[in-house]
């Protein structure tokens, strides 16, 4: 038997159940908390989020492929994102590779993390945590590049390299 996706209510009746559809869009999960859904360029669907609550907002984006040159960006994504992201105080970001790196041809993910760096600055983000999506995506030497990246776009933004198999503490 499948399990109830809904709580009982003091009478006893059974609630309604909380499903959201994977859409773009916000709700409220509870009361002071907002959260925003974004679809993103990826293959496959792929949802980001904004949580908004306590005067804190943090921004889960697992795979987000962002042209190489901003130039070429479509500009009704790069406004959606920059608003997604915007003043964040903290964005995890997924990344398969560098732009230096050919793209994969499998569906994990073909986003350099270059251009999330770069998104980020831009929005205001202010601590962002990039995360590898499979073994070979780079890893070492990526948030010393990151850094120098933000350093010559004056950006005070902090960025930190997870690894695949790194237990994160936020």
């Amino acid at each position: 038997m499948a399990p109830y996706l809904c709580a009982n209510k003091p009478d006893g009746s059974r609630g309604s159940p909380l499903l959201y559809p994977q859409r773009e869009g916000e709700f409220s999960p509870a009361p002071g908390a907002r959260v925003a859904a974004r679809l993103t360029q990826h293959p496959g669907a792929c949802l980001a989020y904004r949580l908004d609550a306590q005067g804190k907002s943090f921004v889960y984006c697992p795979a987000h492929e962002i042209a190489p040159d901003q130039a070429s960006w479509n500009k009704h994504e790069h406004e959606k994102f920059r608003d997604l992201f915007e003043d964040a105080d903290l964005l995890v970001h997924g990344y398969r590779r560098s732009l230096t790196q050919d793209a994969p041809k499998d569906a994990l993910g073909r986003g350099a993390w270059e251009p999330i760096v770069d998104l980020a600055a831009e929005s205001g983000v202010k601590r962002l945590l990039l995360l590898p999506l499979a073994e070979d995506a780079p890893v070492d030497g990526v948030q010393l590049r990151a850094e120098e990246r933000l350093a010559a776009k004056g950006s005070a933004l902090r960025c930190e390299v997870s690894r695949l198999d790194e237990r994160l503490i936020l």
